[in-house]
């Protein structure tokens, strides 16, 4: 009978040191500064995350002054830094894909002559295909970039209203994905074997 109540307590024991140490972890895990890794040749994908809770409407609306509960952008933030920093002289583009675009029941995509929806990367905008070319992001001397994603409704005309109705007061869902691109090294000598 001792036998069982030691083996009982020594099991308690363990499964809740597993799970006060899991729940460090998880807490660790979540006080992160937001900053994530990235190396070369492998494509790193993630969802979109949207912190902001307010209604999305045009700039210049009525309700664009009433900022507590409406909004005229919503703001992705992503840090990426380099597994392994650039040599002198070197250079590195970041490809950004944005794919599986969703907002309501809109299905006419974004940044189109046609679309009510205006996606910018680090305030470019591309046209509809997604992608965008940060060119020589990373350098030997910065390791680190941030990459500022933000969604605007654009007013395109006549057919705005009825476009509106389709995504006012939804949240927008997309997956984005950075790829490290080497753009540049330190020249090679003209005759590397000489």
């Amino acid at each position: 009978m001792k036998k069982i109540i030691a083996i009982a307590i020594i099991a308690l024991l363990l499964g809740g040191t597993t799970y006060g140490a899991y729940a460090w972890w998880d807490s660790l895990q979540q006080e992160t500064d937001g900053t994530l890794e990235i190396g070369y040749g492998v494509r790193l994908e993630l969802d979109s995350v949207l912190k902001d809770s307010r209604a999305l409407v045009p700039a210049g609306s009525f309700y664009a002054a009433y900022e507590a509960d409406y909004t005229t952008e919503y703001v992705f933030e992503y840090t990426l830094s380099l597994e392994e920093p650039l040599k002198e002289g070197m250079l590195a583009d970041l490809n950004i894909d944005i794919t599986n675009f969703v907002l309501g029941s809109y299905l006419e995509g974004f940044n189109s002559a046609t679309s009510v929806v205006s996606i910018s990367v680090n305030n470019l905008v591309e046209t509809a295909n997604g992608s965008w070319v940060l060119e020589n992001a990373f350098t030997s001397t910065n390791n680190t970039v941030t990459i500022t994603v933000t969604l605007t409704l654009a007013n395109n005309g006549a057919d705005f209203a009825s476009a509106y109705a389709l995504v006012a007061g939804k949240t927008p869902t997309f997956d984005i994905s950075f790829l490290v691109v080497n753009a540049s090294s330190s020249e090679a000598p003209v005759n590397p074997l000489v």
